[in-house]
Formats: C-alpha cells, sequence, structure tokens
C-alpha cells in the first residue's frame, strides 16, 4: 500500500498549491527537501513563500491532476495549470 500512501501524500501538496494553504508544507514535506525543478528551493519554509507568490500573482491558480501513478516511493502527475493574472500594474 506504499503506492497509495504516497499517492496521496503528492495528492495533499497539490492541495497546497491549489488552495493556498501553506500550513501543508509542514505535513507532506520534510524539512530536508528540495525542488528538482527549481534547487534553490529547499524545506518548507521555501515553499511556503513560492506558494504565496504564485497564489498572490494568480489567485485562481489550480492544477487538475490528470493522471496519478506510483510505483514504489516514486510518485508521477500529469497535471494542467489553470489561472488567470491579476494586474501588476495601473495606467
Amino acid at each position: 500500500m506504499e503506492s497509495e500512501a504516497n499517492k496521496a501524500l503528492v495528492r495533499r501538496y497539490m492541495e497546497m498549491w491549489n488552495t493556498g494553504k501553506v500550513e501543508l508544507a509542514d505535513e507532506v514535506l520534510a524539512s530536508d527537501w528540495r525542488g528538482h525543478a527549481h534547487p534553490e528551493v529547499t524545506g518548507p519554509e521555501d515553499v511556503k513563500q513560492a506558494v504565496s507568490r504564485i497564489r498572490s500573482a494568480f489567485p485562481d491558480f489550480y492544477i487538475s491532476i490528470v493522471s496519478i501513478v506510483s510505483e514504489g516511493d516514486m510518485v508521477a502527475l500529469r497535471g494542467t495549470v489553470h489561472r488567470a493574472q491579476q494586474a501588476m500594474w495601473s495606467s
């Protein structure tokens, strides 16, 4: 059942991005977590800041999970990102 538990963990991670509930970072990420796409993002605190920045620029930001597969301790996700940018300047 390890695969199902790992998929559930990834779904919680996506929930954090989709809702902006940054406190989920403490629940789903190890203290020494490092992003592979953005290696400068290390640990839950950096992820919380990244989520907050993205959601302030894109308040309706949402990742739809198209498919998710898991084998052992590895999980792969295919998703679609939905968002509309808020105006960041005035005329």
